[in-house]
């Protein structure tokens, strides 16, 4: 399977998942609607006491308002986490408790870390990243984040900078 083969996969798999994202929040907004019909007659001044009412379940003014709220609030959460990813991957790497690496740290791990990610730099001809140590991971683990290669990072672990060989960062 080629490149271009394996990206129209992967579009057709986005889709997808953006259509289930849509049957998702209709789903938590039918949900809402109906949590909030059956708690409506038993608050307020007027209750009914005597057996259970379901007539809010057919208002239909109850279900645009749930429903519209319910998108509200997906919709600011959905603007507050993109406002949060904007700053691009230095955002992203310190949101997961990353600590940016200094090039000229004294840390033979660290140094080794800088090395080897500059070397594989200049070998892929793109400025070299911001590093950043994850200190309070301790299992071995990477990633990569940013939306180009100007506002790129590297994340590691404190594990995968000390417990791996030089060969083993590089990936050979």
């Amino acid at each position: 399977m080629d490149f271009f083969e394996r990206q129209h996969q992967a579009k057709k798999k986005t889709g997808y998942l953006v259509f289930l994202f849509g049957v998702a929040v209709l789903l938590i907004s039918l949900l809402n609607f109906l949590i909030i019909a059956a708690v409506i007659p038993f608050v307020g001044e007027e209750r009914k006491r005597e057996g259970l009412d379901f007539s809010t379940l057919q208002d239909p003014m109850l279900a645009m308002y749930v429903v519209l709220g319910t998108f509200v609030v997906i919709f600011l959460a959905g603007l507050y986490r993109k406002s949060q990813l904007s700053g691009g991957g230095s955002s992203i790497a310190s949101m997961m408790g990353g600590r940016l690496v200094n090039m000229a740290s004294t840390d033979p791990d660290e140094q080794k870390l800088m090395n080897v990610v500059e070397e594989m730099a200049i070998a892929s001809s793109v400025p070299m990243p911001e590093v950043f140590v994850m200190n309070e991971e301790k299992g071995i683990n990477a990633f990569a984040a940013g939306y180009t290669v100007d506002d790129a990072v590297i994340g590691v672990t404190d594990g995968c900078m000390r417990r791996l060989s030089r060969d083993e960062l590089q990936g050979g």
